[in-house]
């Protein structure tokens, strides 16, 4: 195809991608790592992905771009809930329990 002036004014969209990208969270209590604690993330309608924070209180998962909800399961079986944003790109949140 010819460049010609209109095909130059087309957006370009080689750079979109609809690929999953990988998300931290770093959870901590009274400002020390959390480690142990499940970690379920999760859409309405989906099974969800579970793991288990490091020594760290890293827990990581690779989401497609969108709100998700997120249940962290504390060491007395305490559920603190929070709504997590997957920007699109690797991300990292804090979570402070």
């Amino acid at each position: 195809m010819m460049e010609t002036e209109k095909t130059r004014d087309l957006p370009e969209f080689s750079k979109f991608s609809l690929k999953p990208a990988k998300i931290t969270l770093i959870i901590t209590h009274e400002g020390l790592p959390a480690e142990g604690l499940k970690v379920k993330i999760f859409r309405i309608g989906d099974t969800g992905l579970l793991d288990t924070t490091s020594k760290e209180g890293h827990v990581s998962f690779v989401l497609h771009k969108g709100k998700y909800d997120c249940t962290i399961t504390d060491n007395e079986n305490r559920e603190h809930k929070y709504e997590i944003i997957q920007p699109g790109r690797d991300a990292v949140i804090n979570l402070e329990i």
